[in-house]
């Protein structure tokens, strides 16, 4: 996942997406890898654990804002694209601080910096 997501972010140029719907075409192919790796993850055996559970929802929740993020540039709504990818960045950073806390290293790598 993080060399899909690597190799996708270096497509974009150092100051990403140029239009709107470079933005959400970006966007929908970045849920699509970490949707991916979320279903081979949730594949593996699984312990029965809450913590697990939470970072699991933590990503799917990760998903759907960038689901919705893509829709709001598609409409040209930057006001609603603004406050999605807020609440993503957000959510992604717990995501990363609590998958690698509980031992998911990869999973909690922050890919974007090289293009903050």
């Amino acid at each position: 996942m993080n060399a899909q997501q690597q190799t996708l972010d270096q497509a974009q140029g150092p100051n990403g997406p140029s239009t709107p719907e470079a933005m959400a075409t970006y966007l929908d192919a970045n849920e699509a890898i970490t949707s991916a790796a979320l279903t081979q993850l949730k594949a593996l055996p699984q312990p029965d654990d809450p913590e697990l559970a939470a970072i699991y929802a933590e990503a799917a929740q990760l998903d759907q804002l960038a689901a919705q993020a893509a829709q709001a540039a598609r409409a040209g709504d930057q006001a609603s694209f603004d406050t999605l990818t807020a609440q993503a960045e957000t959510v992604g950073k717990k995501a990363n601080a609590d998958s690698i806390a509980y031992g998911l290293d990869e999973c909690g790598k922050d890919l974007n910096t090289s293009n903050a």
